[in-house]
């Protein structure tokens, strides 16, 4: 009796908590966002050049694009009240960046700007002669820096690693920090337009599996991708006669989206696949977390993105895919086709506003014998996702932390010599390039015939797609040269002891400036990159504003610059302590 009342307590429990077990597990209570009273960051006609959520070189776009009309300088404003609560600026990524955090439970960022509102950039300015820094991270007190809503805190502009005049615009959840699709709030952007899809992609995932192509050949442990094509509202693929599968089965999609009065392709909002009218899979980008963003190499086809740039992204899920996007999800989106039937296939793919797109397609299941390949892998390492792998080698040591991977695989590797100059080691290769990792791994390789005096210049080069050797950085230590990376490939040891290159672009030695706005340079390393560099006139440290992508110092003129004679010396060095200095003698009125 006891017995049936703790399995009936059990069942009871089960019950009460299932509805709490789902694809998209979260505490976050979504707000009525349109509600919240943002209003416009730039006072332009709203256009998007990207999307939220779109994908990304390893990791997906974390907000919305404005355009600025291919210019620089145009005001932008605080979109409710708020403080101050981070200010960035940097080289790389956002450039110079402005976050405000408001009473609503979120931040606002505003990304990529070419200058602050005044009384801001004397407080950034002061901040960086305190520490002799350009690149800073400064986080004001509460309530330091308040504004209200439609106070000019920047101009827009090209910053960081923009590729061209815009407005990064973010709205983050402030306690997660998770950044939150701008469209779901009242942005203001016309949208009738439904996404296109242009590409199906159907993949077999065991070695068990299998597709029969139109010449009745058994594609095993494949995929296959084709085209899409249009008709009275809907999409279907060019064939129109069931494609013959077998065994586990995945699907997968490209598409974009438009809104009105733009030409970009955008990224989508979700993707639903249905099986026999069972929906099975379903991704909502709405939010996600930072922590997770590199998980958009286990959510597109890794491989189609870097053999052919072709970005299609999968209904199905990998083991160590840990994305919090899928909203709904059925064994992983999986099909298993193992019986004589004709399954009727559909995938929905919507847009924010709520246009929506229908593909549908047939696939015919067979339970016939398939020829399968052989089993290449024997004698080849099995690397686990979940588990921490090693391989060590006389001269070579990889060390991979537990989920580097999205599934498991057997390891491929061999070496041969390397022929590229300054190089010393053996050629290692590494698995296979279309294998996406996710996590840093260590890379030990033993030097042959590295001098004594290379040690401290010694590190790792990575052949790139172009067939050049690249840095993956790296130092010597305890007989090896070692680094951390986030990719497979070809890697070999070579030395970097070129000094950084220094060009001035407006003066000279013995200039007057007198008339000057600015002074400028342009600095480059031939191998392991900038590191440094430091500026100072008449032996005072002096703010250079350092953009990376156009390899480009300048120097606003200011009260610094004295009358008569005032001596400029510039420093700058590399990854691996290659030090270029210049000094000029300038003069002013």
């Amino acid at each position: 009796m006891k017995s049936i009342r703790k399995t009936i307590l059990f069942l009871l429990v089960l019950l009460a908590i299932l509805p709490f077990f789902n694809a998209k597990q979260s505490n976050f209570q979504q707000p009525d966002y349109k509600s919240l009273g943002f209003i416009k960051p730039i006072n332009l006609p709203l256009r998007i050049s990207g999307n939220f959520c779109e994908v990304r070189s390893n990791h997906f776009h974390s907000g919305i694009d404005f355009k600025t009309n291919g210019t620089i300088g145009h005001p932008i404003y605080a979109v409710a009240d708020g403080y101050v609560s981070r200010i960035k600026i940097s080289p790389y990524g956002y450039g110079k960046a402005l976050y405000i955090t408001h009473p609503n439970g979120f931040t606002t960022v505003y990304a990529h700007l070419s200058e602050f509102e005044d009384s801001l950039g004397a407080y950034v300015k002061r901040e960086q002669y305190k520490n002799e820094l350009f690149s800073v991270d400064i986080y004001p007190p509460k309530g330091k820096l308040m504004l209200t809503q439609g106070f000019e805190i920047a101009k827009s502009g090209n910053s960081g690693g923009s590729s061209g005049p815009h407005l990064h615009f973010e709205i983050r959840e402030t306690e997660s920090e998770m950044p939150v699709n701008p469209l779901l709030f009242k942005m203001g952007i016309l949208d009738t337009i439904a996404p296109f899809i242009t590409k199906l992609a159907i993949y077999t995932l065991n070695r068990k599996s299998g597709i029969i192509n139109e010449k009745g050949t058994i594609k095993a442990s494949s995929k296959k991708v084709l085209n899409v094509k249009k008709r009275a509202g809907r999409y279907f693929i060019s064939n129109q006669k069931p494609l013959i599968v077998q065994g586990k089965i995945g699907f997968g999609i490209s598409a974009y989206d438009k809104v009105n009065n733009s030409p970009n392709k955008l990224g989508v909002f979700s993707i639903e696949l249905m099986v026999d009218d069972n929906k099975i899979y379903r991704i909502e980008k709405d939010r996600f977390s930072f922590y997770e963003t590199r998980y958009v190499n286990a959510h597109i086809d890794y491989a189609q993105k870097i053999q052919s740039r072709r970005m299609i992204e999968k209904t199905f899920v990998m083991p160590g895919d840990k994305l919090s996007m899928y909203a709904l999800l059925e064994k992983r989106g999986i099909s298993n086709f193992k019986d004589n039937l004709v399954h009727d296939i559909q995938i929905n793919v919507e847009d924010v506003h709520g246009n929506i797109s229908i593909m549908n397609f047939k696939v015919k299941s067979t339970t016939d014998v398939m020829i399968f390949p052989k089993d290449t892998t024997r004698n080849k390492k099995m690397i686990y996702y979940n588990h921490h792998n090693e391989i060590k080698k006389n001269d070579l040591e990889l060390y991979f932390p537990e989920f580097s991977f999205y599934e498991s695989f057997f390891f491929s590797y061999n070496k041969c010599k390397a022929e590229y100059k300054n190089v010393y080691s053996d050629l290692h290769s590494l698995h296979n390039k279309v294998v996406p990792v996710h996590k840093y791994y260590d890379i030990k390789i033993r030097p042959t015939d590295l001098p004594l005096k290379y040690n401290d210049k010694a590190l790792i080069g990575h052949i790139n797609n172009y067939g050049r050797l690249v840095s993956e950085g790296g130092k010597w230590k305890n007989g090896f040269v070692q680094t951390k990376t986030r990719t497979f490939g070809q890697f070999v040891i070579t030395i970097d002891t070129i000094l950084p290159k220094v060009k001035p672009l407006n003066i000279y030695e013995g200039k007057n400036i007198t008339n000057q706005k600015d002074i400028r340079f342009t600095i480059w390393d031939n191998f392991s990159g900038i590191d440094k560099f430091k500026a100072y006139l008449n032996e005072d440290w002096v703010l250079f504003e350092y953009d990376a992508k156009l390899k480009l110092l300048t120097y606003k003129v200011d009260k610094k610059l004295k009358k008569g004679l005032n001596t400029l010396r510039l420093i700058v060095s590399d990854e691996k302590a290659n030090v270029k200095e210049v000094k000029y003698n300038l003069y002013k009125n």
